[in-house]
């Protein structure tokens, strides 16, 4: 029989794919049992570990199983013993990461893929996942020669000052468990610059630990030591950052322990590794955390925190100034409610905190001094939004959006906690106005603020009134065509400022010229085009100072 050059070419073809391959042309794709694999698809797996399956029937007559692990047939070295199927890999045979275990049921020469089974493979390591990224960086500044009568700059005409930074991050993780690795040093050729320079002069390492950061996580839960930010309650303990050690703790869905000992001032270099070495220069924090609605997070929270601290005359690194020491002791609670659709939210907190100023010889030398009274006070705050219009609709599809928030802070006179940056002896109320018309974008806020909350006759009371009206459309929403890069978008904006003494102190030695009254106002308007990449504004300010002391 005759063949012609399409019959050679299909020959061709058949011998060059290798048999026993489950990419053969005639595979039959109907499944003729269920496998069942013995490990959960979402878990790693060690490298050696047995893989078991459980197959819905025993083999039939002329069946036989095939079994490839990404790219690599393990047919040969798979035991089948009736509904069960076992092959143990040594410790290199599968590749670290995610892939597939495809089965098949042979028959007659063909192939018919049963199962794609998922699986994750731990690596050499025995890490689900392992990465570590270094970094180094070297940078030099210097001067290679200086010309004309000008002076020598710091006293040198030629210098290169080189400072090299040496980085490393890492993320491990096994089962539930996932560790963080951070760190940076930082060296410096030239002495005064280096980090420790305005505390230790000369005595400053030329490499040093600028910060690190180790973190261990399980679920919700996570130890961490090194340089840490807490944040547990406002005007208590807000963004205190320092080297230390801390962690939270979940206890199921409701509720949370925090608890954080840091250095009392923020710290560099290689010694005192965790920075809590001594007890009089450190702030330890413990807090409570509760979600009374599990199912809906914030929607009623509460935060209980206490915080006690001492710090004494020791500057944070990088300033050469002169402190005092300090301690105080404190507690705060925090409320969080909003309905279920969460157009009304509150938040709002309360402070109590005790703060002494010890006696410090090394400040007060040889001088006889009246000793500072620990005093007690507190401070407060709450703020309230309201979503007032929610996707409005009024005439012609235009939609509306409006929202108001009313925000209340008062902090006692003398009040001071280590743990946060507070102002002392004020009160400030405000209230904001957002809303959207259609493509009209509106937002006004006026604000309230005074201080000598107690009221001491003798003492200067400020009061300053604040108040802002901004408005941006674009103008193709108004005249058209919509989206036309040639008509700009207008945006203006109305800023007032209303400063003054409320009466003249007596007993204070003021006069009328003495008590300030003055009022800013300043107005902007704005016109943008904007094309692609590129961007061209107009803007006019017209600012009005008027001083009616």
């Amino acid at each position: 029989m005759r063949r012609g050059p399409l019959s050679f070419l299909l020959l061709g073809v058949s011998l060059a794919i290798p048999r026993g391959t489950p990419l053969l042309a005639q595979q039959d794709s109907t499944p003729l049992l269920k496998v069942t694999p013995s490990w959960l698809a979402d878990r790693y797996r060690d490298g050696d570990e047995l893989i078991e399956l459980t197959l819905e029937r025993p083999l039939g007559a002329g069946e036989t199983l095939a079994m490839v692990i990404g790219t690599l047939d393990v047919t040969h070295l798979t035991d089948v013993n009736g509904t069960r199927v076992r092959y143990r890999p040594n410790k290199s045979a599968l590749a670290a990461g995610e892939s597939q275990i495809a089965v098949y049921i042979v028959r007659a020469g063909k192939w018919a893929q049963v199962a794609t089974l998922p699986i994750k493979v731990r690596n050499r390591f025995g890490l689900d996942e392992g990465r570590v990224l270094p970094t180094v960086d070297l940078s030099s500044a210097g001067q290679l020669a200086q010309g004309g009568n000008a002076a020598p700059t710091g006293g040198r005409e030629r210098y290169q000052d080189l400072t090299l930074r040496i980085g490393t991050e890492s993320n491990l993780t096994r089962d539930a468990w996932k560790i963080a690795l951070q760190a940076n040093t930082v060296g410096v050729s030239r002495e005064d610059q280096r980090l420790q320079y305005e505390t230790l002069q000369g005595g400053a390492p030329q490499l040093d630990l600028s910060d690190y950061k180790a973190e261990l996580t399980r679920g919700m839960s996570k130890v961490q030591i090194g340089n840490l930010s807490a944040s547990n309650q406002k005007m208590l303990l807000d963004g205190f950052s320092s080297r230390g050690v801390g962690g939270t703790v979940q206890l199921g869905p409701r509720a949370s322990l925090n608890a954080n000992v840091m250095n009392g001032s923020n710290m560099v270099g290689w010694n005192n590794a965790l920075g809590i070495s001594r007890s009089a220069h450190r702030l330890t924090s413990a807090g409570l955390s509760l979600e009374m609605i599990p199912s809906r997070p914030g929607g009623f929270h509460v935060a209980i925190t206490g915080l006690d601290g001492s710090v004494l005359p020791i500057a944070n690194f990088n300033q050469g100034s002169v402190t005092d020491a300090e301690q105080s002791t404190g507690y705060g609670t925090q409320l969080g409610l909003s309905n279920a659709n969460e157009r009304i939210k509150f938040t709002g907190g309360l402070t109590r905190s005790r703060f002494t100023n010890p006696v410090d010889r090394l400040v007060s030398g040889d001088s006889t001094i009246v000793a500072v009274q620990s005093v007690t006070r507190t401070a407060r705050y709450g703020e309230m939004t309201v979503q007032v219009l929610k996707e409005q609709t009024i005439r012609d599809s235009l939609r509306v959006d409006m929202s108001a928030v009313l925000r209340h802070e008062r902090v006692d006179p003398l009040y001071r906690s280590l743990g946060a940056s507070t102002q002392a002896d004020l009160q400030s109320n405000n209230l904001e106005l957002n809303g959207t018309i259609g493509a009209l974008a509106l937002a006004a806020r006026y604000g309230r603020t005074n201080d000598n909350l107690a009221g001491i006759a003798s003492i200067l009371t400020s009061r300053t009134n604040q108040s802002a009206l901004t408005a941006a459309i674009p103008v193709s929403a108004v005249i058209g065509p919509k989206g036309a890069w040639y008509l700009p978008q207008l945006s203006l904006a109305r800023e007032g400022t209303h400063q003054f003494g409320d009466g003249i102190p007596t007993n204070g030695e003021f006069t009328p010229a003495d008590v300030p009254d003055q009022t800013n106002v300043n107005t902007t308007a704005t016109l943008e085009w904007t094309r692609n990449t590129t961007t061209l504004n107009y803007r006019l300010n017209k600012s009005a100072q008027d001083n009616r002391q």
